[in-house]
Order: C-alpha cells, then structure tokens, then sequence
C-alpha cells in the first residue's frame, strides 16, 4: 500500500499514511487491555502492529534534524523579512527563536495569553503538543526584547485575536496555518532569480527554531539542560520531579529567558561585525 502510494504521490504523503495506519493499529490493540472497550465488546484481533515494522522513507528528514548554528541565526535573522521572506512570517520565526516555543503554539496564539504588565505568556493547556498527558497550563516569562518583537507583530496583525491572522472568503478571522510559515522558510532558502538574495547553503524547516534554541541556549549562553527544557514545556523525568516537586521555577525561567534574549540581542540582531555579508560567505 505505502509503495504504491510513493509511486502514484509522494514519500511524504507515504509517511504520513504510515503514521496515521501505526496509530490506528496500537488503538486497536489497546482495546484488548481496555476495560471501557471490553465492556463495550469492540475488539479487532490484532496481535501486533506491522507499521511499527516499516521505518519513514521520507529522504528529507535530515533538514528537520538540524539547526541554526550562530553564524547562520545572525544570516537568518538579519535578512528574513528583509531580503526575503514576508515581514509577517519573518516575526513569526523571530518569535520562535526568542522564546523556544513549537511552531504550532506559535502560529496559534490568541493576544488574550500574554500579559504585558506580568511580563507571562500563559499558553493553554488544550493548545499544546503534550495536551493528551499534562492537563496543566504552560507559563514562559518574557523580557523586553520578546515583547518588543510582541509590539511588531501587534503592528502588522491589526485588530485581530491571533498574533498572527488570515482571512476567510467571509471576512472571518482565523489563525494562520501552520504550513504558511513552512512554505515561507522554504521559499527563504532558496536563491531568487535575480541574484538579489542568495538563501542559505543547507535547507532547514520551520522546527529548526526550536532546537535552535535548545542547542544554543547551551552552547553559548550555558543555560542548564532542566532550565531550558522547563521553559520549553517538556516534561522533567523522575518521580521526584513528576509527582512531589510542584514549584513553578518561575524565577529561574525568567533569569534564563532573560540571558538567552540577551545573548540575541547583543551577538545576533546587531549591524556591526556579527552581520554576515552575503557575497563572503563560504
């Protein structure tokens, strides 16, 4: 099946027909351990699930694996929305690098969540990746350098409820897809015919941003791995951290969140020698 769909399509649409498959199966086993589905006398029989067999065949997986290095933020940052790239989608992955936040959460985002005053972003916990698991709202403090960039996107967004909005036919305000910026970052790695941008040497996605931020953090501002991934939202491992420490580690986010926007400010978005000229690149 997924080798016909490769042939008559393409190996992304193949992998996500196996993903979909893969999830559907383990549904079905689980039913034989479920007491709701025993009761409700839904089983399938399945014994294994053969998708699990079967590894991505998706070639460009590699550029979702990678990330920005210092040289190549400075290059991104200082051209996207500029020489390439609408200046809506170029805030929208400035964003995503000041606060290490999916791109999802990102593009996704109601004014409603942040509070200038407090300096918070509180992201719902029916928004995020991990809704299924932690029922638990999402707090990233912000600094002045994330809520100037907040102050450009208000400036393009007009009145709408999402940071970033489009338009239904109907005039009818929605968020803007998650592909629009994946589109985007395509377009802005690629050279334009009249040789007036010449994109970067290694294609990334969209998600290159949040492990950009990850990778970073660590190797230039030295932001400790618990930090980093408590203001990021991944979940701690232990029993200790899951189940008895209940502090917020707001303080330490903030402390951190404050280092890394400084680090960008100061060694990224600045015009002097940190700018890279695109005609000396290797």
């Amino acid at each position: 099946m997924l080798a016909d769909i490769v042939q008559d399509a393409s190996v992304g649409v193949a992998d996500k027909c196996r993903t979909f498959c893969m999830t559907a199966w383990s549904l079905g086993l689980s039913m034989r351990s479920n007491v709701r589905w025993k009761k409700a006398e839904i089983q399938y029989g399945l014994n294994s699930n053969p998708f699990m067999l079967i590894k991505p065949v998706n070639k460009n997986k590699g550029i979702d694996d990678r990330y920005l290095t210092k040289e190549e933020l400075v290059l991104v940052w200082n051209h996207a929305g500029v020489d390439a790239m609408h200046v809506q989608m170029a805030l929208a992955f400035k964003f995503l690098i000041a606060t290490g936040q999916r791109v999802e959460e990102v593009l996704f985002a109601e004014w409603g969540e942040f509070d200038i005053d407090t300096k918070t972003w509180v992201m719902p916990w029916q928004r995020r990746k991990t809704r299924n698991k932690v029922k638990v709202d999402h707090l990233v403090p912000l600094t002045d350098f994330q809520i100037d960039l907040l102050n450009q996107i208000k400036g393009i967004s007009d009145d709408s409820k999402y940071l970033f909005p489009s338009l239904k036919d109907n005039g009818e305000d929605i968020c803007r897809p998650v592909k629009a910026l994946g589109q985007a970052v395509t377009r802005f790695c690629k050279p334009t015919k009249n040789g007036k941008w010449q994109g970067v040497e290694v294609p990334f996605s969209a998600k290159v941003a949040r492990k950009t931020f990850k990778t970073l953090g660590a190797q230039h501002v030295k932001l400790p791995l618990e930090i980093r991934d408590r203001l990021q939202g991944h979940s701690i491992a232990g029993v200790g951290s899951k189940v008895y420490d209940k502090y917020g580690y707001l303080d330490e986010k903030r402390e951190a969140m404050q280092k890394w926007s400084n680090w960008l400010e100061r060694e990224v978005t600045g015009t002097g020698d940190n700018v890279i000229v695109l005609g000396e690149r290797a």
